[in-house]
């Protein structure tokens, strides 16, 4: 009896994995599976980075209300930073988190996006 549950639950967990880990299929399992991978994975994971760097951002920024503000809107800063580069590592760990719930969980079939989780990820 245990063997025959034992390979009832393999079989089992065998056709749910193979039927809900492609991207190229459009079924129930395979967007709900990739949505929710998603969402509770790379995109959580991208969502706290994205709040420690804004909270790190706050914090070090300090107030002077005894600088004399420029009379000129644009100010040239010497510091430049590529589109690549980052100062702070959160933003970049946000952006990474992005791209692979983008790499790993979008399912694009026919031109037309399935996964509802994949806009989160553009905006993040």
């Amino acid at each position: 009896m245990k063997v025959v549950f034992k390979i009832a639950s393999i079989l089992l967990v065998l056709a749910f994995v193979s039927t809900g880990c492609s991207r190229k299929k459009n079924t129930f399992v395979s967007r709900n599976y990739h949505a929710l991978t998603a969402k509770d994975n790379a995109l959580y994971n991208g969502y706290n980075a994205l709040d420690n760097g804004k909270e790190s951002v706050t914090n070090s920024y300090v107030d002077n209300y005894w600088e004399i503000l420029p009379v000129e809107r644009m100010e040239v800063l010497e510091e430049v930073t590529l589109p690549g580069e980052s100062k702070d590592e959160n933003f970049a760990r946000a952006e990474e988190k992005a791209v692979k719930a983008i790499q790993k969980h979008s399912m694009n079939i026919g031109g037309k996006e399935y996964n509802p989780q994949m806009d989160e990820a553009y905006l993040l």
